[in-house]
This record gives structure tokens, sequence and C-alpha cells, in this order.
């Protein structure tokens, strides 16, 4: 699922997702997500990673953000916690339902087709009817490939593969090699550059309990 959660939801998928903005007090996604991390005291001052989307899940998201409570925020973006009222809402607002187990067991929508089988029991549950896993398109119910993500090929029917944060910030060495680092790679706390040029001073820094 934005700065580590939502990028570490492309943990699970989630959503997530990431591009260099400004922290402006715009109303927008990223000023919501940005103020949450701030309020639960995961994020200090300086430059981030996030995008605005500007769709109905993200306004969606904005509502489920605005009102999480920090334990469940600090849960889901440190340690992609499956079972939160946040959790949830975050999941039902690109479309994805709970799972419930053979066994009973409900399991957060994020576990939906992310390629590890989570039911108890050897249950694969969460893993069934799906043609591919990964990253969850944000509009429609279609998931494709991570590494289809940024690649300039539209896969998502609604486009949602090729966000904002897919436009090519600059060039760096990554193991030696040329490669074009992404704007969502900016300040998301991962470094990717060897000399990690892509992890500036001026980059807000991050840090879980």
């Amino acid at each position: 699922m934005g700065t580590a959660g939502l990028c570490l939801l492309l943990l699970t998928a989630l959503t997530a997702a990431c591009s260099s903005s400004d922290d402006s007090d715009d109303g927008g996604f990223c000023a919501v997500w940005n103020g949450k991390l701030r309020q639960c005291g995961l994020l200090g001052g300086g430059r981030t990673s996030c995008v605005n989307y500007n769709d109905a899940a993200e306004r969606c998201e904005i509502a489920c953000t605005s009102k999480a409570p920090c334990n469940e925020f600090v849960d889901y973006t440190c340690t992609a916690g499956d079972v939160s009222a946040f959790n949830d809402c975050m999941a039902k607002c690109i479309g994805l339902e709970p799972v419930t187990c053979k066994d009973g067991t409900v399991l957060s929508g994020f576990s939906r087709c992310n390629g590890t089988a989570e039911c108890p029991g050897g249950d694969d549950s969460d893993e069934m009817s799906c043609k591919v896993t990964g990253f969850k398109c944000r509009g429609v119910m279609q998931f494709v490939d991570l590494a289809r993500v940024c690649d300039q090929h539209r896969d998502c029917l609604d486009g949602s593969d090729e966000h904002a944060g897919c436009k090519t910030a600059f060039s760096c060495k990554v193991g030696g090699t040329t490669t074009e680092i992404n704007a969502a790679s900016v300040c998301d706390s991962v470094a990717q550059c060897d000399d990690m040029s892509d992890e500036p001073i001026e980059c807000a820094p991050f840090a879980c309990p």
C-alpha cells in the first residue's frame, strides 16, 4: 500500500505506489498521507515519495487515512498488517473485498492474488482464480505482474499501472549498470542507486518504531 505503506503495499500490492511531491496542504492524498505519517511519528520534515492518482479510489483512501487511529496506521505502514479496520478500508477502496478461508479465517483483501497462499492449512482460497498476481489495477478488477508496472505500456484497462510516479526522474548506476530511475523511487527510503543519489539529503527521514 504510499511512502512506506503504499510502497510497502507494493509490498503486498498494494498500492501501492509513489511519486515525489511537496507536502502542500492541498487536501490531496499525498498531503493527507504525509500528514498522517508525521502525526503518528513515522516521518520527519523534507521531501517524500507519494502519488496523487486523483481518482475515485483516492477519495476513498483519503477518507480511510483521515479517520485511521495511529496504531492501525503504523501497523499497516510498517508491517503490512492484515487485521485492522484501516487495512480493510484501504483494500476496499480499490475493490479488494476481504477473503474468507475455508476454515472461516478472514484475511484482508490485500491477501487476494498477491502470489502467496495465506489461508491456514494449505487452503489457497486467497489465490484461487488468479490468472496473474501482483499489482491490483485501481479502478478495475484486474491484476498485472509487478514487472509490468511503470514499463511504459498500459496493461491495466484503467491505465493505473502507468501512474504519475512512473515518469523518469534521472539516470544512475544500479549494480554498475546505467538505469533510469522513476520519480516513484526518489525519497522512498530505499536506496536503489549505487551512489544513493535517489535518496538525497533533502529526503524526509522515515522510521518505523
